[in-house]
């Protein structure tokens, strides 16, 4: 089973969402890989379903 949102109303999710918990996701973490140049993606605190190029998040898909 699944859902099949709009990107408008998956960020009404994330409002009501964030209002009473943390939501965490993959996250890019620039320059934290390995090597300088390099990034890595970890789990961290999501704050938007997807904010690829902003504030370094990975796109989520639920």
């Amino acid at each position: 089973m699944g859902f099949q949102l709009k990107q408008g109303d998956m960020e009404q999710v994330f409002d009501r969402l964030t209002g009473g918990y943390d939501i965490y996701g993959p996250v890019r973490m620039t320059g934290e890989g390995m090597y300088s140049d390099t990034d890595v993606v970890r789990y961290g605190q999501v704050h938007t379903p997807r904010g690829a190029g902003m504030g370094g998040e990975v796109p989520l898909f639920l």
